[in-house]
């Protein structure tokens, strides 16, 4: 499993991620092939530079749309 501190993640991206899952499932959650992603994982979006995709996700949870 990759460790979360091998790569640089903005802080307010991670407040942000923390913000709708639990701190200790992030790194799990991160590494983990996502169907939302279309099987990426979430830290392979953050190192390819589409961090805008997890932002999506995050406000789309924000506001209900996965419930």
């Amino acid at each position: 499993m990759s460790d979360t501190n091998e790569y640089e993640m903005e802080p307010q991206l991670k407040a942000a991620l923390q913000g709708i899952i639990p701190p200790e499932e992030l790194r799990t959650w991160l590494s983990t092939p996502n169907p939302g992603f279309q099987g990426e994982t979430p830290l392979a979006l953050i190192k390819s530079g589409e961090r805008d995709r997890i932002w999506s996700m995050i406000h789309q949870t924000r506001i209900g749309a996965y419930s």
